[in-house]
């Protein structure tokens, strides 16, 4: 929560408005991306630095406050890198348009940083240096390790093939190991489709992740089409990391062939 007074008014005077404050770091930028077109950085870096800040700020970057959590750190960086990947800019010049995004209680933060840090640090403090930095900060290890276990719980359940898709992408990132190679990803994929889905795929064999996704939303519209359901049969539990060593036989009905998906 905000002080009532900012801490460095003197007694007596009137605490600044936050939208004056606002403003004035629109303004403190706006004067930065002048500065660097018309005098370069302090260093003696080229005018190319101010047209890389110029193109970094009409991308409409997202500024970050530290506030929203762990998953606000990682969308900003992703928004960030996306713009660098357009401008093309180097380190330095992707820190430095970088910390003009930091507002609120990172803005704080960061000014600490940069007290505490000797000249030399500055010097040699890359891109990577500043991502685990604020990553050390707003992204704690117990949020990373919960995500991985919603990982490996994670099942279809009442989602769409596409719904489901698109949460085990957002999750297998805090699993790495699991999905190390397409044919694990394809594995654990499956794994946890519904059952229905999963036992016509499994008398296709063995299939490249993108193709199994393709087939498993087939198989999902045909079922829902056909309002076909298949005799039930047990899942694996979610407890267990792999399927089971010996599964019941699964064979394709006649209402739904597994060469209907084939193509």
């Amino acid at each position: 929560m905000a002080p009532s007074r900012n801490a460095n008014t003197a007694r007596g005077q009137t605490p600044v408005d936050p939208e004056i404050t606002d403003a004035m770091g629109r303004l403190t930028f706006a004067d930065f991306l002048q500065n660097l077109q018309d005098n370069g950085f302090r260093n003696g870096l080229s005018n190319k630095n101010g047209r890389v800040a110029e193109q970094f700020r009409q991308y409409h970057p997202p500024s970050f406050n530290g506030r929203d959590g762990p998953a606000a750190v990682e969308e900003w960086f992703r928004a960030l890198e996306r713009i660098f990947r357009v401008i093309e800019c180097e380190d330095a010049q992707k820190i430095t348009c970088a910390t003009y995004q930091l507002v609120e209680d990172a803005g704080h933060w960061w000014e600490g940083v940069l007290r505490n840090q000797t000249e030399a640090e500055k010097m040699c403090f890359t891109w990577e240096d500043f991502k685990t930095a604020i990553m050390d900060k707003y992204f704690p290890q117990s949020y990373a390790d919960q995500k991985e276990n919603e990982f490996l719980h994670l099942q279809q359940g009442s989602m769409t093939v596409t719904d489901y898709e698109r949460k085990f992408n957002e999750l297998c990132r805090f699993a790495p190991h699991l999905v190390s190679t397409d044919a694990r990803k394809s594995m654990r994929f499956a794994m946890g489709l519904r059952p229905e889905v999963d036992s016509i795929l499994a008398g296709q064999g063995d299939l490249p992740y993108a193709e199994l996704v393709k087939r498993a939303e087939k198989v999902e519209a045909s079922i829902k089409k056909n309002g076909f359901k298949p005799h039930p049969r047990s899942s694996p539990s979610p407890e267990s990391p792999h399927r089971r060593e010996s599964p019941e036989p699964r064979r394709c009905t006649p209402s739904l062939s597994c060469a209907d998906f084939t193509s």
